[in-house]
């Protein structure tokens, strides 16, 4: 009893003892609320929400991220009341170094060791599970009466001990205004 007296004490001696601080500087937050919206299309479907499908791809033809046969897909912005710029923000919690993963288990079918690498336009990749910079992924001014269009592309790819198999995953994405 004594022991556990002697520890309460000194615990309560310890929570009223000072603490010592300093304001040493300030972060000021900017932001803007908006109602502005534009109505968004997933490869001219008219629904913010799409399927892109990704030809076949034969086991001895997977390759590396760089020499990948490509599939375009866009996404479209349309009836946009505002001026500002924007771009789609990538924001897969289904990504590995950058590359989407194949939620699709060996089990139900799967293949193994293969990945959905994303690329803009010019064919160099993007993380697909975060920040791209706007060298890679620029914004886009927005046009009033017509379609502000995105385009992507996505392409298979894998390493040597990749097994056949369907490959599925999906990407989150969101619009950044600027």
């Amino acid at each position: 009893m004594k022991k556990f007296l002697a520890y309460t004490l000194l615990g309560f001696g310890c929570i009223g003892s000072s603490v010592a601080y300093s304001a040493d500087g300030i972060v000021q937050f900017n932001g803007m609320l908006t109602e502005e919206s534009c109505d968004l299309s997933v490869d001219g479907n008219g629904s913010s929400e799409g399927t892109v499908i990704i030809p076949p791809v034969e086991l001895s033809e997977l390759t590396d991220i760089d020499n990948a046969e490509q599939t375009a897909f866009t996404i479209a912005l349309r009836n946009c009341n505002t001026s500002m710029t924007v771009r789609p923000r990538f924001e897969a919690d289904n990504a590995e170094g950058g590359y989407l993963i194949n939620t699709t288990s060996p089990e139900n079918g799967g293949a193994e060791h293969v990945q959905i690498a994303l690329y803009n336009e010019d064919g160099v990749s993007l993380n697909a599970g975060g920040y791209n910079p706007d060298s890679k992924n620029p914004y886009k001014p927005l046009e009033v009466d017509g379609e502000t269009v995105f385009n992507y592309n996505v392409a298979l790819t894998g390493v040597e001990r990749s097994t056949v198999g369907l490959v599925t995953s999906s990407l989150v994405y969101s619009i950044e205004y600027q």
